[in-house]
């Protein structure tokens, strides 16, 4: 894939929207944001309460939501690994030699919308679930890593 116009497209596309999810925000009030994170606090079963300052608030969102996708590195990894080990073996059979450039990019595409994913998914101001999160984290490196190494152009 030479031009990378689609991926800079997904990675500036995952940044605007990052940008509005700050700006959404920001533009709480502080009494709805207090709310909401101590909904969070609840939901996810944090070990302290949400601070009252705004700064701290967003670095309290931050520690925790990271402190809780740090528990689930494992299922992801195993979950890429096992897509990846799954796309070299079917590769070998080589059936549907058409679908390679397909799979390929939309592995790429997949991959480049992942940090955008992963600062959402951190910075959310509602509660998630561990099941959601690791479920959909999972499928979604296990289907990443499968096209990528499934559809990987052919170099001599």
């Amino acid at each position: 894939m030479r031009d990378a116009t689609p991926v800079l497209t997904l990675l500036v596309l995952s940044g605007c929207g990052l940008l509005f999810l700050a700006l959404q925000w920001v533009s709480l009030r502080a009494p709805v944001r207090q709310q909401r994170l101590s909904a969070i606090a609840v939901a996810e079963e944090a070990r302290r309460l949400p601070p009252a300052r705004f700064h701290t608030q967003v670095f309290w969102l931050l520690k925790h939501r990271l402190a809780r996708v740090q528990g689930l590195s494992g299922l992801l990894g195993l979950s890429g690994l096992i897509g990846l080990a799954e796309g070299v073996a079917a590769r070998r059979c080589d059936r549907f030699a058409g679908l390679r450039l397909c799979l390929w990019t939309l592995s790429v595409l997949s991959a480049a919308l992942l940090p955008g994913c992963v600062g959402a998914l951190l910075l959310w101001p509602s509660p998630w679930s561990d099941f959601m999160v690791g479920g959909v984290g999972a499928v979604w490196s296990a289907a990443t890593c499968f096209g990528l190494s499934r559809g990987r152009p052919y170099v001599p």
